[in-house]
């Protein structure tokens, strides 16, 4: 819980707040972030732009959104 502490600290976090180390870049961060919010059965529209990297495309099209 250490390197937690220290990044809420540095960021200025609450106790109430999450600090999540999510692995690798992107892919990792979004599945992370996706199953942290545990939306089961919700159907979602995500907007992205023209010039979206496919790593940030890839894990919201496997968690089934539009």
């Amino acid at each position: 819980h250490e390197a937690r502490d220290i990044v809420r600290h540095a960021v200025g976090a609450g106790e109430q707040d999450a600090v999540l180390f999510t692995g690798h870049g992107t892919d990792d961060a979004l599945r992370t972030l996706l199953r942290h919010l545990d939306l089961p059965g919700r159907p979602m529209i995500v907007f992205v732009g023209p010039f979206e990297h496919h790593a940030n495309l890839r894990p919201w099209r496997e968690h089934g959104t539009k």
